[in-house]
């Protein structure tokens, strides 16, 4: 027997309406249509796939691309996710002086001076938003992470953005927004006032998973029946739980459902289900 390393399921399964959808954002932004769009979910649905994926497609359509993305700690950091997304297009000469104008701010304020605070944002917005003189697609990721006067400065871009040719693409875990922060209100406003649409990306379905299933195991007959319930049973359809899962196994395992939900691996991949799994159901991407 031998144990796989790694596995990536080779296509982006049960997507095919947002990235529909994301060709159709990139054309209107093309056509000097601004967009913005959210994208999402929990850990492991596959978010920044879609937004790689996404970013391949813009750069083919001939928008230029910059991208911002923090970590749990830069919540503490006054624009993070802006500085972060200067720093990766800083001597490109797509952008001109726009990193160096980025980063030469350093967003501190007199205290928590509401109108101090405001003066930075917008300035920064604005300099940000007369730089799109073309095509452009501008990606910041995982904002359930980010700091505040990020969050006021993507805003500002989204509300301001739809008479631009720019594309505004962002992601987050709804379900880890900071407690305290305004992630939430943020969020809320700018979906109600129609200054961006969310899409909301739903574990995969059994039918789906089995897709899934079947391209990593490669083999030419599909993924059988009850090695794809016991995977989806054991991930919840999870994209990256699925690729884990399947990574996890010997040769053996991969192709035996019975050892696949007996399994022991990390509690990260999967669960050890107690009962026999319920019946599978089809559930759609939502958008709001």
């Amino acid at each position: 027997m031998s144990r796989v390393g790694s596995v990536l399921c080779p296509v982006i399964v049960g997507r095919d309406d947002l990235l529909e959808l994301v060709d159709d954002l990139i054309g209107d932004a093309a056509q000097g249509r601004g967009h913005a769009l959210f994208l999402s979910g929990q850990a492991g649905l596959g978010k920044t796939r879609l937004v790689w994926a996404a970013a391949r497609k813009a750069e083919a359509a001939g928008l230029r691309v910059a991208a911002g993305s923090v970590a749990p700690q830069d919540g503490a950091v006054a624009l993070a996710s802006i500085r972060e997304m200067a720093t990766g297009i800083r001597g490109s000469a797509q952008f001109g002086s726009l990193s160096a104008d980025l980063l030469a701010i350093d967003g501190r304020h007199d205290g928590d001076a509401l109108g101090a605070r405001r003066i930075i944002v917008r300035s920064i917005a604005d300099r940000i938003l007369d730089a799109i003189d073309r095509p452009t697609m501008l990606i910041f990721q995982d904002l359930h992470w980010t700091d505040e006067m990020s969050l006021e400065v993507i805003g500002e871009l989204a509300r301001h953005g739809s008479s631009r040719p720019l594309l505004l693409l962002c992601d987050y875990r709804a379900d880890e927004f900071p407690p305290n922060g305004i992630h939430r209100e943020w969020r809320a406003r700018l979906l109600s006032q129609r200054h961006a649409e969310e899409a909301r990306l739903p574990p995969l379905t059994l039918e789906e998973t089995a897709v899934a299933a079947t391209l990593i195991l490669g083999g030419e007959l599909p993924a059988p029946r009850d090695v794809v319930e016991a995977v989806h049973d054991r991930t919840n359809g999870i994209p990256l739980h699925i690729e884990e899962l399947l990574a996890a196994l010997d040769d053996d395992e991969r192709t035996d459902g019975r050892r696949i939900r007996e399994a022991n691996v990390p509690d990260t991949i999967g669960h050890r289900p107690s009962r026999a799994p319920a019946p599978s159901s089809v559930d759609a991407s939502a958008r709001t």
